[in-house]
């Protein structure tokens, strides 16, 4: 089955994410954020994983993994370390089920970290994992496995490595032929081909408890060969010790550690660390350096000791300067890896303050980048060449990205309240700028972290908790607020959920600026965004809206209906109908405008409001509700009710028109009969009124309306039959 390019890139971040986890459940405690960090991570993998794949199904050989029913098999070192680990504690294949919780992952993790002597005496690991329910392992004898006392592979790296003992004695004696000169010369050439023997041959060491003489022959091996050039100044004799250089920097970290202790050679210590880089350039050691760091995708302990190796002296802050540009070039591919590099360097330097490599490298990945002044950054990195072009790249926008990201990750390791208060005060010093750039989405996700994405035993310490608190204050203080919501008119979609989202953590301070803003607010598009954020907030925003109508004034009473209608319209309809009594005509009127009856009780309650009002404009308003409402006995009502008022032909007359604007077809029985009324002689009020039919009827698509208009085409009166021609017309036209 062929491996999708999608399915390999999520395998390797999985197999990535699974090496630094192990590693550092190595060096850290099982709580410690950096290990509970790296877990949180390698289950993130996992889920994308399983977005693919219901099941990620490893086998498992001694020097690398593959993919069950594929023909897809690890490619780099990270496969090769981590296939390596897992073999040597039994393990065979490997799957990981979705629904697999962070747990159960820490749980399988946590039986990883044990050592092999104690996996043994338990009788393996898969006995240990019955609570375990979305992991599976297939094991092999482990008694087996640790009885295996002969190096698994005797190939041609058998063959180099014994080419090399023997150039290493051949040394001893005195200059070495040309030919073993060349062999080593080709062997050295290809750095990563060679490592991959040393290493080799180190993990067949280790897995048959014979890595003690084994790591004696490489060391004594390497310092030979060392010794041999320490006193050549031929030109190969510096080519060879660069190129040894580069090999030892891809060697295992362990392994490195073990070739830079001190060792005697006849009546004198030879210090291998100290003789491979004199008279080499600070540069060539920095890439070592460097590299060893990106091979560990993390900084531990161990990588401390074998630099305090390489930068012995206090006084060799410059080629920690090196190291740190090589990182500020791996950040420019890799923004995570860095990251979690300078979190892994500053746990090491709190423990290590005194150590003069850690504090020069601390400085420098860590302060400089929090510290969001170029002019900082460019000195404290000593300004080379490449660090200039890092800094012109990361000006503006990338570098404060960086920034952001580097201050979330340490806050969310901090564990200290004045530490955590420190790194908070850094990131606010940032907020301004952000407001003004109208980053909303860089806002948001700072605030995101102080509400969500701090962890469990944070938000457990008291004096934490009140960091957090204030840190989120600051955050959504007043002035932030006015100048999110003065963004609103010209937001995105994107940019309006950030800004409701940011709002939301606020409520009692952002409801009554955002209201306030609305009502001042006249464009219906810029309203529309208003009301998108009123239906993120619904809570606050109604709080806010109902208060206010005890005391705003009557013109205001519009806008707090309309937000009150896209909020809650059951609330709109009670506070409705609470102010239909109201002793102000205005108030009365928009009310009515915003009310709709729902029982025959709120309907007479209308009626009689109408009935009683002496306000033209709210009496209009109110006939207007009952029209709409559709109901028959209601509406007859209204026409006995303006049919007994024949002296003021005005109230009858409006009623008429309203009955067309709102096409209320259920009048058409009155507009029928009042039409064809008899009276004692033709006027031009009463003309007024059967036009006013006419044209009100014209509105209704029904039969009955047109064979109306039809018979007015031979009244008596000229006027009506004009006004019934010119309506035909236009409904032919």
């Amino acid at each position: 089955m062929e491996t999708s390019a999608l399915q390999i890139q999520l395998l390797d971040e999985v197999i990535k994410n699974f090496r630094i986890t192990l590693k550092n459940g190595i060096f850290y405690e099982s709580n410690h954020p950096i290990y509970t960090a790296s877990l949180q991570n390698f289950k993130n993998t996992l889920d994308q994983w399983f977005k693919e794949k219901e099941t990620l199904q490893l086998g498992i050989s001694h020097d690398n993994l593959f993919l069950d029913g594929s023909s897809f098999v690890g490619r780099n070192e990270r496969y090769t370390d981590v296939a390596n680990y897992l073999h040597l504690r039994g393990l065979i294949s490997l799957s990981f089920q979705k629904g697999v919780t962070l747990d159960e992952i820490k749980q399988f993790f946590n039986l990883l970290r044990q050592s092999r002597k104690s996996i043994q005496k338990n009788g393996g690991i898969q006995k240990q994992m019955a609570s375990i329910q979305h992991i599976e392992i297939k094991e092999i004898d482990y008694r087996i496995l640790l009885s295996n006392k002969e190096v698994s592979t005797r190939t041609a790296e058998e063959d180099v490595w014994k080419s090399l003992i023997k150039i290493a004695q051949d040394a001893q004696k005195g200059e070495l032929p040309s030919s073993k000169l060349q062999f080593l010369m080709e062997f050295l050439s290809d750095a990563n081909r060679s490592a991959e023997i040393l290493n080799k041959i180190y993990r067949e060491a280790v897995s048959t408890l014979q890595d003690e003489s084994v790591i004696e022959n490489i060391r004594e091996a390497i310092a030979q060969i060392c010794a041999y050039f320490e006193n050549q100044s031929t030109h190969e004799a510096k080519e060879i010790k660069v190129k040894l250089i580069h090999v030892i920097s891809k060697l295992h970290p362990d392994l490195i550690q073990i070739l830079f202790e001190k060792t005697q050679k006849e009546d004198t210590q030879f210090d291998l660390a100290e003789a491979i880089t004199r008279d080499l350039p600070d540069a060539t050691i920095a890439e070592m350096i460097e590299s060893l760091i990106s091979n560990e995708d993390t900084f531990n302990e161990n990588l401390l000791k074998v630099f305090d190796k390489l930068a012995p002296d206090a006084d060799k802050s410059g080629l920690a300067s090196l190291v740190a540009e090589k990182l500020f070039a791996k950040r420019i591919i890799d923004p995570e890896t860095l990251t979690r590099l300078q979190m892994a360097i500053q746990e090491i330097f709190k423990r290590h303050p005194d150590n003069s490599f850690m504090s020069q490298i601390y400085k420098i990945t860590v302060d400089s980048v929090m510290n969001r002044k170029i002019d900082t950054l460019v000195y404290m990195a000593r300004l080379t060449p490449l660090i200039h072009k890092f800094v012109q790249s990361m000006e503006g926008e990338e570098l404060q990205k960086e920034q952001i990201w580097l201050l979330l990750n340490i806050l969310w390791l901090e564990s200290e309240a004045s530490e955590f208060r420190k790194f908070t005060e850094k990131l606010l010093s940032i907020i301004p700028e952000l407001v003004d750039a109208k980053d909303t989405e860089r806002i948001k996700e700072i605030v995101e972290f102080f509400v969500e994405h701090t962890r469990p035993e944070q938000r457990r310490n008291t004096q934490l908790i009140r960091e957090i608190k204030n840190g989120l204050q600051k955050i959504t203080k007043r002035e932030n607020i006015e100048s999110l919501i003065a963004f609103l008119p010209e937001a995105s979609p994107s940019e309006l959920e950030d800004i409701a989202y940011i709002l939301n953590q606020a409520p009692s301070e952002s409801a009554p600026l955002l209201i306030d803003a609305f009502i001042k607010e006249k464009n219906p598009a810029s309203r529309n965004k208003f009301q998108f954020v009123f239906s993120k907030l619904k809570n606050p925003i109604l709080r806010e809206v109902l208060t206010r109508f005890e005391y705003e004034e009557p013109h205001i009473m519009k806008d707090l209906f309309a937000i009150l209608q896209h909020c809650d319209k059951g609330k709109a309809h009670l506070m409705a109908k609470k102010m239909l009594t109201h002793k102000n005509a205005q108030i009365r009127w928009e009310a009515l405008d915003n009310f709709s009856p729902i029982t025959g009780e709120e309907e007479a309650f209308v009626f009689k409001l109408y009935r009683n009002e002496s306000n033209r404009s709210v009496k209009r308003k109110a006939a207007s509700v009952i029209l709409r409402s559709q109901n028959k006995e209601f509406i007859n009502r209204l026409f006995r009710n303006a049919e007994r008022l024949w002296f003021k032909r005005s109230v009858l007359l409006e009623l008429i028109e309203l009955c067309g604007q709102l096409r209320t077809e259920l009048a058409f029985p009155h507009l029928k009969r009042l039409f064809h009324k008899k009276a004692l002689w033709n006027t031009k009020k009463r003309d007024a009124l059967r036009g006013a039919i006419l044209n009100s009827v014209a509105r209704f698509q029904t039969k009955e309306a047109t064979q109306l208009i039809r018979t007015a085409l031979n009244d008596k009166s000229a006027r009506i039959r004009e006004i019934s021609r010119l309506i035909l017309e236009l409904k032919e036209s």
